[in-house]
């Protein structure tokens, strides 16, 4: 056995050494490709979510020329609620295509610009025109995402809340036309929403009756009965709907019969209230009363002189 078939003990460390760097940099490569496929992974599960997500979602940053917006996320819901796909809107542009308004164009752009200063939408409503020339109202709400670039980007999440729209509209409209007095408040003791019934049978503008405690306006014979009610409810005790009856001042000075139907929620703090007026009904009823009354007495009268002509 010759000297070169031996290696120096120094040459036995430097091997070793260099074995051990191969097996750290096979493990830091093992590592590495593990953690680009998490990534991998992870970026198609977003891309997924994202896609199939029932809601819009979009991502945009700002550039300095038309169409002074562009995109870079824009999922399959987008292009239902718009009838354009991120391709063709980031060639028309955002403003320019979905407001046509001028003057809607320039609110958005208003908008946009209080977006970078981190004043987000949450839930603001938008009426856009889709590619068909259809109008839709959606919900919008943004917020910032932080990038390495040092560039805004925006985070969009839009919902299509026409038809919902439509239904409070048809709410409003029958709430507004209701004969009776609609309204809901706070167990504070104030209304928060009345219809136009209430100014109608009451005289006092909305103002002056959402503004002031509604016990302002109860009969004082009626203010404890009716304080008695609003504890109650507030307490929880009264859960179920509730009917109380007291006398409404009017701008006039006189007083109405008013027949409430409640349903409060305590844990809500809110009531739901329908009042009727029952001022002629309770008048006629006090006058057919009082006939009878009469009636019964002229019966008997006449019956009583029946019987002393006849002794």
């Amino acid at each position: 056995m010759t000297d070169t078939d031996i290696g120096s003990p120094g040459q036995d460390r430097e091997i070793d050494a260099l074995r051990r760097r191969i097996k750290k940099l096979e493990a830091e490569r093992a590592d590495h490709e593990r953690t680009q496929r998490l990534l991998q992974e992870e970026s198609r599960f977003r891309s997924i979510v994202i896609q199939r997500a029932a809601e819009g979602i979009c991502v945009c940053h700002g550039i300095p020329d038309f169409p002074f917006v562009r995109f870079t996320v824009w999922n399959r819901r987008m292009v239902e609620l718009t009838g354009y796909s991120m391709d063709e809107i980031n060639q028309r542009g955002w403003y320019q295509t979905v407001y046509p308004d001028p003057a809607t164009q320039e609110k958005a752009r208003q908008r946009m610009s209080q977006l970078r200063e981190n004043r987000d939408l949450l839930d603001e409503r938008w009426e856009i025109a889709r590619s068909n020339g259809k109008k839709k109202t959606l919900s919008i709400s943004t917020t910032l995402l932080p990038t390495s670039d040092g560039q805004s980007h925006a985070l969009a999440i839009m919902r299509d809340v026409t038809e919902l729209e439509r239904s409070e509209i048809g709410s409003e409209r029958l709430f507004g036309l209701a004969p009776d007095m609609l309204g809901m408040g706070n167990l504070k003791g104030y209304f928060t929403k009345i219809n136009a019934a209430f100014s109608t049978i009451l005289g006092h503008g909305e103002e002056d009756l959402l503004s002031r405690p509604f016990l302002d306006f109860v009969h004082e014979d009626d203010v404890g009965k009716t304080a008695d009610v609003l504890a109650a409810a507030a307490s929880g005790t009264l859960t179920d709907s509730f009917q109380v009856e007291n006398k409404y001042r009017c701008s006039d000075g006189t007083y109405k019969d008013i027949e409430w139907n409640v349903r409060a929620a305590a844990d809500e703090d809110i009531f739901y209230a329908v009042g009727r007026d029952i001022t002629e009904r309770k008048k006629w009823s006090e006058i057919l009363l009082r006939a009878k009354e009469l009636s019964d007495g002229a019966v008997k009268q006449a019956a009583h002189d029946l019987r002393g002509t006849t002794g």
